[in-house]
């Protein structure tokens, strides 16, 4: 089975897996806040029996790539929202259930080369229902994430754990099987691999899922 088939079997049937594993309920409303080509949006959205899925990311052109998903899966629950790239997530308090941040906590303001992570954890916090759900996939952003006076540097699994916590979040679980999609969309990377870039070669992690504490 070739990568592109394989990518379409994992967004239907081993990403739903995934989101099994995750506990969330049936009918939860969640937000993927910077959904990319929305591979994780696809696949919450068929685990959902009467659920929705909010799929946020200010680019038009991946935008169009997960609408033409939703046409060719057939999916009813997926509503795309195109923001203009600012971190405040257009929801009422307390609204959703789950929020998704994955591959984005790495992020840095282009003019303040300051990270974005502590305004969407501020952010999920906010639209999050008591006991909400905030899931994260760290892959190797750690590696190469800044601290909040802009300097760079290797943050340990622990380092992450904390600074999530401090927004008022507990870590509860984790579930193995994600994948780092980003390879998958990347020229370089299939020039890289001389166009036969294998599903095995992209990195995997796992799910960290943090429960919203009482204040």
């Amino acid at each position: 089975m070739d990568i592109h088939k394989k990518v379409v079997e994992w967004e239907t049937k081993i990403g739903v897996e995934l989101f099994e594993h995750c506990n969330i309920p049936k009918n939860a409303i969640v937000i993927d806040f910077g959904c990319g080509y929305g591979h994780y949006s696809v696949a919450v959205s068929q685990y959902l029996t009467n659920g929705a899925v909010y799929s946020v990311d200010e680019n038009k052109k991946v935008l169009a790539v997960l609408k033409k998903k939703i046409k060719d899966y057939s999916l009813q629950n997926i509503t795309i929202i195109q923001n203009n790239g600012e971190l405040c997530m257009e929801f009422e308090n307390s609204f959703a259930d789950v929020v998704l941040l994955f591959d984005v906590i790495h992020g840095n303001d282009l003019q303040t080369k300051t990270p974005v992570r502590f305004k969407l954890f501020e952010e999920a916090y906010r639209v999050l229902k008591p006991n909400g759900i905030l899931s994260i996939t760290p892959f190797n952003e750690c590696n190469r994430m800044r601290d909040k006076t802009g300097k760079q540097r290797k943050y340990t699994k622990e380092q992450v754990i904390k600074e999530i916590s401090d927004y008022g979040f507990e870590l509860s679980y984790e579930v193995d099987n994600a994948i780092h999609f980003e390879m998958y969309h990347s020229a370089y990377q299939w020039k890289k691999h001389n166009d036969d870039l294998q599903f095995e070669d992209m990195e995997t992690g796992a799910v960290w899922n943090f429960t919203k504490c009482a204040v």
